[in-house]
C-alpha cells in the first residue's frame, strides 16, 4: 500500500511538472511573439515631440541640410550613434541611396536605425503614439495633426530616427499607422 500511495504521489508529480512544462513553454511562445515597444527616450524627433530627444540636423554640421520632402516615408538605415543615422539618411534623400536593401550601408555598421518622415504640418505637427515590433513587422503608430488649425507661420518637419540595434537578416515590413483612421498610410518591405 505504502508503495502504490508513492507511485500515486510521483505520478501527480509528473503530470503536475508536465502540466507546468507545457504551460511554461506556451508562455514563452506568447513572450516570444509579443509586441516590443521602442522607448521613446531613445528616439530622435526634428519636431520637438513630448518624451523624445530633440535634433535639428544642421548644415555646418552635416555638410548639407534636410531636403523639404511632401509625402511621408519610412525606411531604415544603420549607424552607431544618432550623426551616423543622420547622415545615411541625408544619403538617401540627397544622393539616391536606395532604402528597399541597405546592404551597402551595413557595412559601416550592424547598429539599424528606423527613419520615419510623417510630413510637414503646423503647429500642432504629427504625433507618434508609439513605434512596435512584432516579429519582422515594424510599425509607427502616429495622429496626423488636427484639421483647420488656421494658418500658422511655424512649420515642422515631422522627422524621427528609431534605434533598433541589431537584426536579423530577412524580409522586413515598415509600416506608417495612421491612428485617426485606423489604417496603414504607407508600407514598405527592406531586406536585410
Amino acid at each position: 500500500m505504502d508503495h502504490n500511495k508513492a507511485m500515486n504521489r510521483i505520478r501527480a508529480t509528473a503530470l503536475i511538472s508536465a502540466g507546468s512544462a507545457c504551460f511554461l513553454l506556451t508562455l514563452g511562445a506568447i513572450q516570444e511573439g509579443r509586441i516590443r515597444e521602442i522607448p521613446f527616450d531613445t528616439v530622435y524627433s526634428y519636431n520637438g515631440q513630448k518624451g523624445m530627444k530633440w535634433i535639428v540636423p544642421e548644415e555646418k554640421e552635416y555638410g548639407e541640410s534636410l531636403p523639404l520632402p511632401g509625402a511621408s516615408n519610412v525606411f531604415f538605415v544603420t549607424g552607431d550613434e544618432i550623426k551616423d543615422a543622420v547622415i545615411q539618411t541625408l544619403m538617401v534623400l540627397n544622393h539616391g541611396y536606395g532604402v528597399d536593401d541597405v546592404a551597402l550601408s551595413r557595412q559601416r555598421s550592424n547598429q539599424f536605425w528606423l527613419v520615419a518622415y510623417l510630413g510637414t504640418a503646423n503647429i500642432p505637427s504629427f504625433t507618434v503614439k508609439s513605434i512596435e515590433i512584432e516579429k519582422k513587422t515594424i510599425r509607427v503608430r502616429f495622429s496626423p495633426p488636427p484639421q483647420n488649425v488656421g494658418s500658422l507661420p511655424s512649420i515642422t518637419l515631422s522627422w524621427y530616427w528609431a534605434p533598433l540595434g541589431t537584426l536579423n537578416p530577412g524580409t522586413y515590413t515598415l509600416e506608417l499607422w495612421n491612428e485617426d483612421r485606423r489604417e496603414i498610410s504607407l508600407m514598405r518591405k527592406v531586406t536585410i
